[in-house]
């Protein structure tokens, strides 16, 4: 489904330029044919494993125009991008499938868009695309059995798209339109975290800052004033809130609050507060958190009361369940996060104490509670002041990428400046695992 997005909710939290806005792509194949559009737009995408998000932005009036939010479709594929390479790593005919499914999921929404915003394809001069390294390899086929081999994941992989006169024709854009791929950083470190520090402005400033974009593949920088240190750490879906039994994304009647009130009943608030019809990645962390702190819960993520299964909670008319294996599946998740974090503050020589900031991105930090966050062991125990939400930072920097003139020399720099971790590689990262497991502080 594609669903409209609040692109303002979107860019909250990054960073604007001061030097204007390019009225045109500066790269186009022909500048001159593009030129004749009275009001031409770019797109701006953020290719996720488990969700999709666009902005559309005009040239001619230097605005944010509309946006849409949909799920990835590969998800018939797998959940996870491992299996999705797997798959299509079978034949030519699974890896075009993969491909497919994204180019008729962008045309999808461009179509939604100009049905329902009144924009045609046509003005649309610029499309810029971001997303993990995995899911670029498969839109462009190009380059995916390469992170099935586990030496490449610490070497620059840049996936060429060769087939972008196809892609125009099916999404009805402009024929001289220009499509650019923003290039990951290596191996399953993409094109969105690069985004995301790009747009926080994060190796500008000389404090030691943490961005975390929590999402299926969940990926961490840390800049410490001379180098930003980076991994990803494959947790699932449940930040998301697939793989969980009543989950579902952050859209409109996700349960993504919860508190505990003095006669000891949990209330909840939903997006939009439109009637209840899952819980979202934060609405979990939050209900976990309570159980937690109202003795529903173990340390060890276990019930504590003898015979129980579930903790069910009622919301309007929608009654919802959550399981242990719902449990153990954000067990398994923030512990995977907090072991990456961990292993980047060693590879930094830093201290937790030493973070001077905290940014917490995806749809799911757009509205998780820093104090649950931090009961549970999901983020650092910081001041709250450390921490900023900061909503999709992926896509907030593939915007900025696309309108501002001063965007390739300040990719290469962090490019530069990139120091790649691979967990899998490091022989802490089962003790930081199994010690991040725990519903505890970090």
């Amino acid at each position: 489904s594609i669903l409209p997005a609040s692109a303002a909710e979107s860019h909250k939290g990054s960073r604007r330029y001061e030097n204007g806005f390019h009225t045109l792509p500066n790269n186009s194949d022909c500048p001159e044919a593009i030129a004749s559009v009275k009001s031409p737009c770019g797109v701006a995408i953020d290719l996720g494993t488990t969700s999709i998000s666009f902005i559309v932005y005009s040239f001619k009036d230097g605005r944010r125009l509309t946006g849409r939010f949909g799920m990835n479709p590969q998800l018939e594929l797998g959940s996870d991008i491992f299996t999705r390479l797997s798959n299509a790593n079978e034949s030519p005919e699974k890896a075009g499938k993969a491909g497919n499914l994204l180019v008729n999921a962008i045309g999808s929404a461009l179509y939604d868009i100009a049905k329902y915003d009144g924009i045609d394809p046509e003005r649309i001069v610029s499309i810029t695309i971001v997303g993990n390294t995995g899911i670029i390899s498969l839109l462009t086929q190009d380059k995916y059995r390469m992170l099935l081999d586990p030496e490449s994941w610490m070497k620059p992989i840049r996936s060429v798209a060769h087939n972008v006169s196809s892609w125009k024709q099916a999404w009805g854009i402009h024929k001289h339109a220009d499509i650019h791929i923003v290039p990951s950083i290596a191996g399953f470190v993409g094109a969105d975290i690069l985004a995301g520090v790009y747009s926080l402005g994060i190796i500008e400033c000389p404090r030691n800052s943490l961005l975390i974009d929590f999402g299926t593949n969940s990926e961490i920088a840390l800049w410490n004033g001379e180098n930003l240190f980076v991994t990803s750490a494959s947790g699932g879906p449940a930040f998301e809130g697939a793989g969980i039994g009543c989950g579902m994304p952050a859209e409109l009647g996700a349960i993504c609050k919860a508190v505990l009130t003095p006669k000891n009943e949990i209330v909840c608030s939903t997006v939009g507060d439109a009637d209840a019809k899952g819980i979202c990645g934060s609405g979990l962390i939050d209900i976990i958190a309570i159980m937690r702190n109202n003795g529903t819960l173990s340390e060890s993520g276990n019930f504590i009361h003898e015979g129980m299964v579930s903790y069910d909670l009622q919301h309007g008319a929608k009654r919802l369940r959550i399981t242990k294996r719902d449990i153990d599946v954000i067990q398994r998740a923030k512990a995977a996060v907090g072991a990456g974090i961990r292993i980047l503050l060693d590879a930094a020589r830093m201290q937790v104490n030493r973070l001077e900031k905290v940014y917490i991105a995806g749809a799911f930090g757009s509205f998780l509670n820093i104090e649950n966050g931090k009961a549970i062991g999901l983020i650092p125990p910081l001041e709250n002041g450390k921490f900023e939400l900061c909503g999709n930072t992926a896509l907030a920097g593939c915007e900025e990428i696309m309108i501002s003139g001063g965007a390739e020399s300040a990719l290469n720099r962090i490019l530069e400046k990139s120091k790649i971790l691979n967990m899998s590689g490091c022989e802490d990262f089962e003790d930081y695992f199994l010690d991040n497991l725990y519903l505890k502080q970090m």
